[in-house]
């Protein structure tokens, strides 16, 4: 398994505290990402452990960075 950092943020530049958890894919992390969201029309990071963004989601679409 893979640790994940999630983040809800008002924009993209928004500085806020990350969540840790663990997923087995980048699947898993994004739809537990989009089970622990509690606005709407935030703006969702994972990030690996290290901080490393993997993935974006803005406007309803998911981007991956790789």
């Amino acid at each position: 398994m893979t640790v994940y950092i999630f983040k809800e943020q008002q924009n993209i530049n928004s500085q806020v505290q990350g969540t840790r958890f663990s997923a087995r894919s980048l699947t898993a992390a994004k739809r537990a990402a989009e089970s622990a969201r509690v606005y709407q029309n935030t703006v969702l990071t994972i990030a690996y452990e290290t901080g490393e963004i993997v993935s974006v989601k803005v406007a309803g679409k998911w981007q991956d960075t790789n």
